[in-house]
Parts: structure tokens; C-alpha cells; sequence
């Protein structure tokens, strides 16, 4: 069985989180039911969920690939799993995202919603 990386959208307020699994819809279970208290998925509440990545063969390298979505994508990822950390209080993560970085957001926007333009 091979590893994913996923992304969990929020639907009423947007935030964003990436994950990497072997077992995606168990995974995703988890995240609905909030069976793990420290990830801070929690924090986004109703979400609707998608897989970036499919069929990496090795869990180093989703960790990697994992880490390249929190790293450059603006999310709410308290943790990198390849060791970089992310210390955003929600006021801080929330200048970030619309004070700070609107061009980012833009392009970032853009590439996401590249389909729908």
C-alpha cells in the first residue's frame, strides 16, 4: 500500500491543513470524529477533503512532500513532519493571510482554482 498527501479545506472559514497517510479514509475518519487531540486539523471544524499526491512508495518521502505543502502553502499545520515548525497563534495566522502575504494568497488562490477560472 502506498502513502498520500492530502488537503483538509474548511467550509465555513477556509483555513487549510496537509497531511500525509497510508490509509487515507481512515485517516480522514479520524479528522471527522477529532479522534487525535493534538492535530490541529480541530481547528477547522466541517471540512471537505482531497488528495494531492497519490502512490508515493516510501513514508520518507511523503513526510518530504508533506513538508513542501506546509512550508509553501499557507495553512494552519502547527508541525512539519520533516522538522520545521510552525508557531502561528489564530491572530497572527490570520495577519499572515490577509495583511502580510496578499500577493501569495493570490497566486496561491489562483493555482488552486486554476479549474474554475
Amino acid at each position: 500500500m502506498s502513502y498520500c498527501i492530502y488537503k483538509l479545506t474548511g467550509i465555513s472559514n477556509g483555513l487549510v491543513y496537509y497531511g500525509s497517510t497510508k490509509d487515507y479514509k481512515t485517516r480522514i475518519i479520524s479528522h471527522e470524529h477529532k479522534t487525535n487531540n493534538v492535530c490541529s486539523s480541530k481547528e477547522i471544524g466541517e471540512f471537505t477533503h482531497e488528495i494531492l499526491e497519490n502512490n508515493i512508495p516510501y513514508k520518507h518521502i511523503a513526510l518530504i512532500r508533506e513538508g513542501y505543502y506546509i512550508r509553501n502553502f499557507i495553512c494552519i499545520n502547527q508541525v512539519n513532519p520533516d522538522g520545521w515548525f510552525r508557531k502561528f497563534k489564530k491572530e497572527e495566522h490570520r495577519q499572515l493571510i490577509f495583511k502580510k502575504d496578499k500577493e501569495k494568497m493570490r497566486k496561491y488562490w489562483r493555482i488552486q482554482n486554476k479549474k474554475n477560472i
